[in-house]
């Protein structure tokens, strides 16, 4: 399927679902505002659609929501990829989406996996099960991305391993800035990598190792399924272009994948005034 990197930052103002404030969205570089209409046409005619979000951030899924819902509603055969759920979780998703597992049984298997509050993607979750559309576990296993943190690629053994080979620490100085910051955050990684001189090396192969096989995951999917819209949440880190649409690109150099990417305006990290073309394609502002 021949298409086209698309760097845009955008904002739109989208009128989101009961309790949710309006947002806007900047298109970059030219940092202008668009049309409703016109953004959903765009995110409509890509493969793949990232929505970043901050995770406890519940303004954010309200808005992935209600842009999912605008893109079912305009006829978009949709899948969604969740940075939540690992493969190995592929038979319960499909499950659920089939209404072979109730909500109570399905809140067990997404916290086997994942810390924020069913709460904050429960609606999300309901309207993929009530509409049919497919759900696509992007992570890996958890144990992989502790092991690296703790010891880097090369801690891992050949089983673990395969698939990564080649995969490095080399993030640009925008993408180190967010790592950095990522490391304080995550209690996995404080206690890994307390006291140890390459803690920053082993954290950012960890997140390579993050992007790359959700980037994996992705293109398999795409490839196997070149009629669906693939709409990715996950983590700001991860969905912005530095992340998992630069690992798709590496993985996939001789393809030309039609992206659009949205993300969230993050105070003191991603702004405004400080975003270009090479983080997004749409920033989501509140005005």
């Amino acid at each position: 399927m021949k298409g086209i990197f698309i760097s845009v930052v955008a904002v739109l103002l989208f009128a989101c679902l009961s309790g949710c404030a309006s947002y806007k969205m900047i298109k970059i570089p030219e940092k202008r505002e668009g049309a409703p209409d016109a953004v959903i046409a765009e995110m409509k005619a890509a493969q793949v659609v990232f929505l970043g979000e901050v995770h406890d951030n519940k303004d954010h899924h309200k808005l992935q929501l209600e842009i999912i819902r605008r893109l079912d509603e305009a006829g978009a055969s949709l899948a969604l990829g969740l940075e939540m759920f690992g493969a190995d979780k592929q038979k319960e998703l499909d499950k659920w989406v089939f209404g072979e597992m109730d909500e109570d049984e399905f809140t067990e298997v997404y916290y086997k996996g994942w810390l924020m509050p069913w709460s904050q993607y429960k609606k999300i979750f309901l309207y993929a099960k009530a509409k049919k559309i497919p759900l696509v576990g992007l992570n890996i296993s958890w144990s992989i991305i502790r092991q690296v943190v703790k010891g880097g690629v090369k801690s891992l053994g050949p089983e673990e391993a395969k698939g990564l080979e080649g995969v490095k620490c080399d993030a640009d100085k925008h993408y180190e800035m967010l790592i950095r910051d990522a490391m304080s955050g995550h209690n996995h990684a404080k206690t890994a990598i307390a006291g140890k001189d390459d803690a920053y090396k082993n954290f950012c192969e960890a997140q390579m190792v993050w992007d790359t096989i959700m980037a994996r995951r992705v293109t398999e999917y795409m490839k196997e399924n070149p009629e669906r819209t693939v709409v990715v949440l996950a983590g700001g880190a991860h969905a912005w272009k530095r992340g998992i649409p630069r690992s798709i690109k590496k993985l996939s150099p001789a393809a030309a994948f039609n992206f659009v990417v949205v993300m969230p305006e993050i105070t003191e990290k991603l702004y405004l005034e400080n975003v270009d073309a090479e983080d997004t394609d749409y920033l989501w502002v509140d005005p």
